[in-house]
């Protein structure tokens, strides 16, 4: 199975994702005119959702951008205006394999989580740890295995949390250069993984979306809306959020994400407009 992933500003489609940097787009509250400089997220624990509600795991292809069911979607192109770190290619779609299903039953709805997972496990159930670097001696006397490619981008480190940033999302207006940076990822991190350490953190951060019915792998895409996740916010003015409890405007992103500021867990009974089907 293919899952295409977009990126649109309201009702309007974006050439991100194959000329982004250069494609004006008007954002926020003042309808400021700007363009993307990097917009770059992790997708993880991706299901199909069937007929009767069943959950079915996508397993994803291990390849440079996917690794221990893990995607790195890259909307950004390394031209124009994107980050002077932007990779050159673009990745948009999550490749992998998903259990078949009998009619009558069919597959009509998608779950996937914004973030990167503490561990995964390999096939005889060691555990891998993702979300935070490890030293090749610090665990199993060196057996550990390699940090998955798509982790491995030094662009999505987050050094002063020790791990990664789930999402890169930044947007420099045309006048005065103003640039408004949404970064998520865990916070409140314990734990040194250069010493072996599995980091825990008080506030995992990681956003939960789901679309019970009215997805069509074969057909639709998931889609960003660029102009919902900014449509209150006046980026005329610089605004960095690090998902930190006051940094930036905290609220406002864990309101658009689903997510409770005080825990970093999803907000299931909460609606979300970021993300919508096309």
């Amino acid at each position: 199975v293919t899952i295409n992933f977009d990126v649109v500003n309201g009702a309007n489609p974006t050439s991100v994702g194959t000329n982004g940097c250069f494609t004006d787009l008007t954002l926020g509250s003042a309808s400021t005119v700007g363009k993307i400089k990097d917009l770059r997220f992790y997708v993880s624990s991706v299901s199909l959702i069937d007929s009767n509600g069943n959950y079915a795991p996508v397993l994803m292809t291990e390849n440079s951008n996917q690794g221990r069911n893990v995607a790195l979607l890259d909307f950004e192109d390394s031209t124009g205006t994107c980050t002077a770190n932007a990779s050159a290619g673009t990745y948009t779609g999550i490749v992998g394999k998903v259990a078949p299903v009998v009619a009558p039953v069919t597959y009509v709805g998608i779950a996937f989580t914004v973030g990167v997972p503490v561990l995964s496990a390999d096939g005889s159930g060691t555990s891998i740890p993702l979300n935070h670097s490890y030293t090749a001696q610090a665990l199993d006397n060196g057996a550990i295995k390699a940090t998955p490619l798509p982790l491995q981008n030094t662009a999505m480190n987050w050094s002063w949390q020790s791990g990664r940033k789930f999402t890169k999302i930044e947007f420099t207006a045309n006048t005065g250069a103003v640039t408004t940076m949404v970064h998520l990822g865990s916070t409140g991190c314990k734990g040194d993984p250069i010493q072996g350490n599995i980091t825990n953190c008080s506030s995992p951060n990681r956003a939960f979306f789901k679309f019970a019915t009215g997805f069509d792998a074969s057909t639709q895409k998931v889609a960003l809306d660029l102009g919902a996740l900014f449509a209150g916010l006046d980026l005329t003015t610089s605004k960095t959020w690090m998902s930190a409890k006051g940094v930036g405007t905290p609220q406002y992103f864990f309101d658009k994400l689903a997510l409770d500021m005080t825990t970093g867990l999803p907000v299931e009974s909460a609606s979300q407009t970021i993300f919508v089907i096309r």
